[in-house]
């Protein structure tokens, strides 16, 4: 494959814009009361419900499909890259990459578009960036962390300043994610790519370095287990995350799931009576792949209502992209890490500007029927559930959304977590309503 460089530059430039933010007037604990959305809204089993019988459990995209449309994403710039692929990862590529990152960056702080804490942060970053040196590892990350855009753990910041969105942060990663080291650094750095995302993780957060054969079993070895609950706790202190899968198997008297450790890749073992794999799933796993129905990504997505929103992975949190990222790859569909690449990556994509919001409302309906929608607008990326009495409504991991107010202004109103929301949130304020503001439909399903 040729070194495709876009991918992480595009992943720093569109991630830095997505999922904005503002000052913030207002918080609201109780989002969506008042615009459409009520508790039978909030239910899977209510819009599982609303779809023919036939239709809940169709699987929409097949095993053979879903590895089809990861290849043809893979190919694109901005689509979810293999760190086993060596061809695209070379020496060349990384110090490309990294000097094409620091320029940018530099020329943001230079503009006076992004502000250093503390100032000459960037300046510092470059120096331990000029000192590393090209490496060839796969490690594997044990502990939730950040994955900084430049080696710090000081900030940037966009004014006006609003200290949950730090622009130093290009993304989370998660206990069990996987990572191509490609520079290190003697002071503990290690510039590394994740698939989705590419940037610089602590040496201390990852596994020692494994083979390719390692890793690719660890990746892929049947039978797998994905944890449908969040933060969920083994009795050895790992703690596993929502969407994340790991090979599984069976002992005499227990079952095991292979996990990342400070020591590397171990077995470790599950409760009895919450992992066995020859009887039903329990309510915090099931079998990987999830087959893709409509019922399945319900009941997924509603599961996480009222969970954490976090720019970049912000303590463990999910911005709106991360949410779907997670969401996806419960049924092995491989989505870019930022709502641009999300919006461009289903089977089918359609196209909505211009279009009176009759038309926008009318043109999703219609995509409904073909399979699972996400909804984008430039800085944000939601899953369409349905119809509400107000009209579309959708699930997504928010940060804010602006009302106007009594004397003529506008407030902006912190939600900061996944929620079910109307379209019509927005409306009559300078930004206009979420319905507007869409841009784009990405289909998933034949």
């Amino acid at each position: 494959m040729k070194p495709i460089l876009y991918t992480t530059v595009c992943s720093l430039f569109v991630l830095a814009s997505a999922c904005n933010t503002t000052a913030v007037t207002e918080r609201s604990a109780a989002i969506g009361l008042n615009h459409g959305v009520s508790e039978k809204h909030r239910s899977a089993t209510y819009w599982i419900q609303s779809q023919d019988a036939n239709e809940q459990k169709r699987v929409l995209l097949s095993s053979t499909a879903i590895q089809s449309l990861n290849q043809r994403n893979e190919k694109k710039p901005w689509g979810y890259q293999d760190i086993l692929n060596t061809a695209a990862m070379t020496p060349e590529y990384t110090k490309r990459e990294l000097a094409i990152r620091s320029d940018w960056l530099a020329q943001r702080v230079q503009e006076g578009k992004y502000v250093e804490e503390p100032h000459g942060m960037l300046l510092g970053a470059q120096k331990i960036i000029s000192n590393s040196n090209f490496v060839h590892e796969y490690r594997v990350v044990h502990t939730q962390t950040v994955l900084y855009c430049v080696p710090s753990t000081h900030s940037l910041f966009t004014q006006p300043i609003d200290r949950a969105f730090n622009r130093n942060h290009c993304s989370g990663l998660q206990p069990g994610e996987a990572i191509r080291v490609l520079r290190k650094t003697q002071g503990g750095w290690l510039h590394a790519h994740a698939g989705h995302s590419i940037g610089w993780v602590r040496i201390e957060k990852t596994t020692p370095p494994i083979t390719a054969g390692t890793l690719r079993k660890f990746a892929t070895q049947t039978p797998r287990i994905v944890l449908l609950k969040d933060r969920y706790p083994l009795a050895t202190g790992t703690t596993l995350r929502w969407g994340s899968h790991y090979p599984s198997g069976s002992e005499s008297t227990h079952q095991t799931v292979t996990v990342a450790t400070p020591k590397g890749l171990e077995s470790q073992s599950f409760q009895q009576e919450t992992m066995a794999l020859n009887e039903t799933p329990s309510d915090a796993w099931s079998v990987w792949p999830l087959a893709f129905t409509r019922q399945n990504v319900f009941k997924l997505a509603l599961s996480m209502q009222g969970t954490q929103y976090g720019w970049g992975g912000r303590n463990g949190g999910r911005d709106c992209s991360r949410f779907l990222l997670d969401l996806f790859r419960s049924f092995d569909i491989r989505l870019g890490r930022h709502s641009t690449a999300q919006s461009r990556s289903g089977l089918q994509q359609i196209e909505l500007k211009g279009l009176s919001l009759e038309d926008k409302t009318a043109r999703i309906q219609e995509a409904s029927k073909r399979g699972v929608v996400l909804l984008y607008m430039p800085g944000h990326i939601m899953l369409y559930l349905g119809e509400g009495p107000q009209g579309p409504l959708a699930i997504s991991s928010l940060s804010e959304y602006v009302v106007p107010t009594n004397d003529q202004s506008e407030k902006v109103v912190r939600v900061d977590q996944v929620v079910v929301t109307g379209l019509e949130l927005g409306t009559q304020t300078t930004r206009g309503s979420f319905l507007q503001r869409l841009t784009r439909l990405a289909v998933f399903g034949q």
